[in-house]
C-alpha cells in the first residue's frame, strides 16, 4: 500500500541504483520524511482502523453466507 510520494518511494525492482538514490534522497531530506510518515499515517487509520477491519470482515463473511 504505498503511493509514490505520500507514503513511500516506489523503485523499480532490481534497479539497487534507484534504491540507493531513494534511500540517499530520504536520509537528507527531513520535510520528505515528515510527509512519508504523515500520509502513511493516514492511510493507516482511514483502511485499517479496527472498526472498520471489522465493518469489512463482516460484509465479506455476509456475502459468503448469501452465495
Amino acid at each position: 500500500m504505498v503511493v509514490h510520494e505520500n507514503t513511500g518511494l516506489l523503485v523499480p525492482i532490481q534497479q539497487p541504483d534507484a534504491l540507493a538514490d531513494a534511500l540517499v534522497r530520504l536520509s537528507g531530506d527531513e520535510a520528505l520524511r515528515t510527509q512519508l510518515t504523515k500520509g502513511a499515517a493516514e492511510l493507516l487509520s482511514e483502511n485499517f482502523a479496527i472498526p472498520k477491519m471489522i465493518t469489512g470482515n463482516e460484509s465479506a463473511y455476509d456475502a459468503l453466507l448469501n452465495r
